[in-house]
């Protein structure tokens, strides 16, 4: 590209001879939201016009952050798609969700309205009540290209639900997300052998990481997804017993420790206040990406397959217990789930199960012969 005499203006030659023209600001200034890279076209006097208008507002930015201010640049034009997300944001229908879930859906949102679309608009920007079918069509084929399918599907959906007030609100007239063809990534189905799971805890172990193997315990021995299990402090945890809130869900969890567990537990320091497997080298809970990071060197180490991920643990767990026989009820009182149709990925109909519940009916049986003698 060739800078021009407009602050982060560039062009680009393209085919045919056609010169383009590009807004590329600093790093910092995407990095604080300020900001974006965008396209403005072919037309050398509107890309000015743009560009000028962009670098007033990181000139306001820097000079409010000179003087020690907090200035955050309001694009929530009135009646644009960004303004609805604002409104969604700030009810109850949003505020009511788990802290873990608001951030998640801030994320898609404010990566919604960040998205350059083909013409050089932000998608925020656009009035909502104009957005139609076609646009979501178009808007989700260029988010699957520059997210990836399961990030595109999970901001088609916050979407979703963000019109669907609109339209309760007046708002809008109709739901453009409302029956967009999304394609499903098939799903993961990767369970871990006993073999590997110890494998996994010798090398986390070896590589002078206990903390590791014991999340993973946790997480197995609970059946508890990893955002809960690296929280999991020795204020929750008494006489045998876990009681805490499920992050995603707000769930009230309360689960009994196996003996085996138990028994690991007491080998270790009690400290007040502190997680129960916290990160050998700063003492504090295991970050996301640090776990993932770490994780993945053990496994390497133990020669595991690169298909295994920690985070198969709660999978792990329930297709164990589904195999060993455990009633619909009894997992959902050990994962959280609030529905049996959520369990049906782990209670599958197998040659084993049939073969437990004949073994419970003639124990039932027997049982029942001996009281009528």
């Amino acid at each position: 590209m060739r800078a021009l005499k407009v602050r982060y203006l560039e062009s680009r030659l393209c085919a045919g001879g056609r010169t383009a023209y590009y807004y590329n600001p600093k790093s910092d200034l995407r990095a604080a939201g300020i900001v974006e890279r965008q396209p403005l076209g072919d037309d050398l006097g509107r890309a000015v016009a743009k560009a000028e208008e962009l670098n007033r507002i990181v000139d306001e930015w820097r000079a409010a952050t000179r003087r020690g201010e907090e200035l955050k640049h309001d694009r929530k034009k009135p009646g644009s798609i960004a303004d609805l997300f604002d409104r969604y944001q700030r009810s109850a229908y949003f505020t009511d969700r788990a802290e873990k879930t608001q951030g998640d859906y801030r994320k898609c949102m404010r990566a919604l309205e960040d998205t350059v679309l083909k013409n050089g608009a932000r998608f925020g920007d656009m009035p909502a009540a104009k957005l139609e079918h076609r646009h979501v069509d178009s808007l989700y084929e260029l988010l699957r290209k520059k997210h990836g399918l399961a990030y595109a599907n999970a901001m088609i959906r916050v979407a979703r639900r963000a019109f669907g007030l609109g339209i309760r609100w007046k708002l809008v007239k109709q739901n453009p997300f409302s029956k967009p063809s999304l394609k499903e990534l098939p799903a993961r189905q990767v369970v871990w052998t006993a073999a590997e799971m110890q494998a996994f805890i010798d090398s986390a172990n070896a590589a002078g990481k206990p903390s590791i193997g014991l999340l993973m315990r946790l997480a197995y021995e609970l059946a508890q997804r990893l955002v809960d299990v690296r929280a999991l402090s020795w204020d929750i945890y008494a006489d045998g017993l876990f009681v805490f809130e499920q992050t995603k869900t707000g769930t009230r969890m309360q689960l009994p420790a196996s003996d085996a567990l138990v028994i690991e537990l007491e080998g270790l320091v009690r400290a007040p206040g502190k997680p129960l497997a916290p990160c050998e080298t700063t003492g504090r809970a295991w970050g996301a990406s640090h776990l993932t990071h770490a994780a993945r060197d053990i496994m390497r180490a133990a020669g595991l397959p690169d298909s295994l991920r920690l985070s198969d643990m709660r999978r792990t767990s329930l297709t164990h217990l589904g195999a060993a026989g455990a009633s619909d009820d009894e997992m959902m009182s050990m994962s959280g789930h609030l529905t049996r149709s959520m369990l049906t990925r782990y209670s599958r109909a197998t040659a084993e199960k049939a073969r437990n519940a004949l073994k419970k009916r003639d124990a039932w049986r027997a049982e029942n012969a001996k009281k009528s003698k």
